[in-house]
């Protein structure tokens, strides 16, 4: 794990069919302080990923919008060919803001995607993104799958329960899920109190499932209680690669289908 200010940023690489770097981003609960937002915005311009993978809760009130608009110009003005895609939480659900998401999106030539599936292009590589409906307050068509050819398969989902779920249903690839916070307040490495659809087993880090890879994120923001303890705010960078790129990258892929940089031990 590296820390960028009060952001961490953990590594996760695995192996695919091409090569390219995602940013998964979950739970920004904007606003959030100025401060925080550069720190975030400068961490994902180092990694230099290819797409900005967002798995809900964009804002905790309306105001967040426009925080969600410049956050967006403040990390694409140096990466002016990254592909931008959610799916929507419990708390967009909540506030009924969708539309003005999909729109925010649409301007920075993104695509918010609900019980959707899309093909999307980077470095030559063709991506399938799933996006589906949140789990409290939607509903997630868990039927949705990949029927186009593509180099990967990435589904985005806002609970990790929604997440098991589809992979349990056969879905083959990288699920990326939010919601939990990561506890958001631990004591002695365990969280407090968890929300719902956030099974303890799953509600953060990496997990095999079938023949799918869970991602959880810890998420950016804060809800109810405006605090972390002992969950720093946090970015996940994805890097697939293809088996003969490997070597280059000084990093192994576990049975498991991934590796962490979390103080160099495999995950």
């Amino acid at each position: 794990m590296t820390a960028l200010g009060r952001v961490s940023v953990s590594t996760f690489v695995i192996e695919a069919g091409c090569s390219i770097a995602v940013a998964h981003l979950s739970d920004l609960h904007l606003p959030i302080a100025p401060s925080l937002m550069l720190d975030v915005a400068a961490a994902i311009r180092e990694h230099r990923p290819d797409m900005l993978l967002f798995t809900g809760d964009y804002v905790s009130s309306k105001r967040g919008l426009e925080d969600l608009r410049r956050f967006l110009e403040l990390v694409l003005r140096e990466l002016p060919r990254a592909r931008v895609f959610g799916c929507l939480g419990n708390w967009d659900r909540r506030m009924g803001i969708a539309s003005e998401v999909a729109t925010i999106f649409r301007s920075f030539g993104g695509r918010l995607l609900v019980n959707d599936v899309t093909i999307a292009e980077a470095r030559g590589c063709r991506v399938c993104i799933v996006g589906l409906d949140d789990g409290l307050r939607g509903s997630p068509d868990l039927s949705l799958s990949c029927s186009q050819r593509a180099d990967l398969a990435i589904a985005l989902v806002h609970e990790p329960a929604v997440g098991v779920e589809l992979a349990k249903r056969s879905f083959e690839g990288v699920i990326l899920a939010g919601h939990c916070h990561g506890g958001q307040v631990k004591v002695f490495g365990h969280p407090l109190l968890l929300p719902p659809m956030c099974p303890r087993r799953f509600y953060e880090g990496v997990h095999r499932i079938g023949r799918a890879v869970l991602l959880v994120s810890p998420g950016l923001g804060t809800s109810l209680l405006p605090l972390r303890i002992g969950c720093p705010p946090a970015i996940y960078v994805v890097r697939f690669v293809e088996k003969n790129d490997l070597s280059r990258l000084r990093v192994g892929v576990q049975n498991e289908g991934c590796y962490t940089h979390r103080e160099e031990h495999p995950c």
